[in-house]
């Protein structure tokens, strides 16, 4: 196709993304034409990334989370990061209507990550439903603010300044959470954790009543001493 082809771009499905290329020293046909055809693109991508994750959710089914990411990694030949990516799309996507499926990739990424807030997410989708161009790199921007935001209001909290944890009467443990050992917990459980766990986790343990709590360090502690001595047990240690 040349740019004496032009096809355009059905109005429904017109470019969300404002351009963030210059198209001045072009001609208007090479510009229009380029335009159209990165538009095409990003859509074959974005409902290639849908089907793809929907496609890797299915096989998923079939396979525990090991042999999942075995298979593919040398099945598919594609980073198991990228399948999570594709597939937390699907998912996003599924829940969003049609409309969602013209998004650019770069959008959908950023709107299904688990870290979006909901309230952003429904914004962006309503102004682009009203006909908006966007500006991903705008958005990234702006939800970068509402994350240290967030962050900033989240330090001003009491802290968690000891656990004291007595299960007999030889042992004891004082642990001073200050934020370098507090990164290191969360960095731990990102780890270790499926996405869908992790989040449940965060947003139990940043949920106003469990901050509030006056009696959350005994708790904490307790907690862990339980499961601890359940682990324990299981593969028959002492605790």
């Amino acid at each position: 196709m040349s740019p004496n082809d032009v096809v355009p771009v059905p109005p429904a499905e017109q470019i969300i993304v404002a351009s963030q290329f210059n198209y001045d020293e072009l001609s208007s046909s090479v510009a229009n034409f380029l335009r159209g055809q990165a538009e095409r693109i990003r859509r074959h991508v974005a409902s290639s990334v849908i089907n793809i994750g929907k496609d890797l959710t299915g096989a998923k089914h079939y396979l525990i989370h090991g042999a999942f990411v075995a298979w593919v990694e040398s099945e598919v030949g594609i980073p198991a990061r990228t399948a999570q990516a594709y597939m937390r799309v699907a998912r996003w996507a599924s829940q969003k209507g049609a409309t969602v499926a013209h998004f650019p990739p770069s959008l959908l990424y950023l709107l299904s990550a688990s870290n979006t807030p909901e309230t952003f997410v429904s914004d962006v989708v309503r102004r682009v439903n009203a006909g908006e161009r966007i500006s991903v790199r705008a958005l990234r921007d702006k939800l970068r603010d509402l994350r240290d935001t967030a962050q900033d209001r989240q330090s001003r909290k009491p802290r968690l300044a000891s656990a004291l944890s007595h299960h007999d009467d030889t042992s004891s443990a004082v642990a001073v959470a200050d934020d370098t050992i507090l990164a290191e917990v969360v960095a731990i459980l990102a780890r270790r954790l499926s996405p869908r766990d992790f989040t449940r986790v965060r947003d139990i343990m940043t949920a106003k009543p469990v901050l509030e709590d006056p009696n959350l360090a005994q708790q904490i502690a307790s907690a862990f001493f339980v499961v601890a001595n359940e682990s324990a047990n299981d593969y028959g240690l002492d605790p």
